[in-house]
């Protein structure tokens, strides 16, 4: 990521920098929930380092709000309408 211009900006983004990851291991969940062999069915992934921030692929806890199927139902809705409006 780069500054844009501020050094107050710059500043925040060198003392940040510990805590973000590069895109290729942003993508590592997906790709391991996709992919691997030892993968669950319905299972959450995401990074395995401190508080989940960073690292490689493990099983995360799923939020309870991403389990009601009232909320799974309208994204679906709202989705498609929007997939559709194009």
């Amino acid at each position: 990521m780069a500054a844009r211009g501020s050094r107050l900006e710059a500043l925040a983004y060198r003392l940040m920098d510990p805590l973000f990851q590069s895109a290729a291991m942003g993508a590592l969940p997906q790709l391991h929930a996709a992919t691997a062999p030892a993968a669950a069915a319905g299972g959450f992934y995401g990074p395995g380092g401190l508080a989940n921030l960073k690292g490689h692929p493990v099983p995360c806890r799923i939020a309870p709000a991403a389990l009601d199927p009232a909320a799974g139902e309208r994204l679906w809705q709202v989705s498609t309408e929007l997939c559709n409006a194009g």
